[in-house]
């Protein structure tokens, strides 16, 4: 019984980290892809002047 507890409390908590990983990787995409697009605008701007 407490070998169940202990399981499924490990699980949660590895389930939890992952939520998270999962949501702090997809934020650092959009920073990047935003990031990414600001760089290309800023060149081609600076190019076309």
């Amino acid at each position: 019984m407490v070998l169940a507890q202990w399981t499924s409390w490990i699980v949660g908590l590895m389930f939890l980290s992952f939520q998270m990983t999962v949501l702090f990787s997809l934020q650092d995409v959009r920073e990047a892809t935003l990031g990414y697009i600001m760089w290309i605008r800023d060149g081609k701007l600076r190019r076309t002047f």
